[in-house]
């Protein structure tokens, strides 16, 4: 599970590009969104990671 604000941090990059990279892979299912309250959210594994890494 991993956050925008764990990606900011790990990556070096703007809140602003860690939100468009995840919005890239949210349309591809590579990860799926859930709530964790009201108003954060937090990304993990979707269907389409698996697809993809059964091909390699």
């Amino acid at each position: 599970m991993v956050t925008i604000k764990d990606l900011e941090v790990k990556f070096g990059v703007s809140p602003t590009t860690a939100k468009s990279d995840i919005i890239g892979l949210l349309g591809e299912n590579i990860v799926s969104e859930i709530s964790l309250n009201k108003v954060k959210r937090a990304y993990i594994k979707g269907d389409g990671l698996d697809e993809i890494l059964s091909k390699v």
